[in-house]
């Protein structure tokens, strides 16, 4: 699983990081998603067949507590993209707003 986001200094990362952080976190969000509607369908059909044995119940709730933690994982990730990609477009804004001449002036200044 991902490091999550509070090990990164968003405004630390380099623009090609932030990038490949994002489509990591995407990705793993992506599977998660598909590890959860695997869940689901998972607990219908335990629905559909509950027999009410101790067997039933366990499996039942086992795979409960199991969809339970990863969507967890998947609320915490889709957190992590959310502050990112706020971090990627404060940075474009930023670039946006800058004129090219302001920017070739600040190189100036800082030679």
């Amino acid at each position: 699983m991902s490091q999550p986001v509070d090990d990164y200094d968003d405004e630390s990362l380099s623009n090609a990081e932030l990038v490949k952080l994002l489509q990591r976190l995407d990705a793993e969000e992506l599977h998660i998603s598909e590890l959860c509607s695997a869940l689901h369908t998972r607990l219908e059909i335990l629905q559909a067949q509950s027999d009410d044995t101790t067997e039933s119940a366990s499996e039942m709730e086992s795979t409960l507590r199991m969809e339970r933690e990863i969507s967890v994982r998947r609320l915490e990730l889709q957190q992590q993209i959310t502050e990112l990609r706020i971090e990627r477009s404060r940075r474009l804004s930023s670039l946006r707003s800058q004129s090219p001449l302001a920017a070739v002036e600040w190189r100036v200044r800082i030679a």
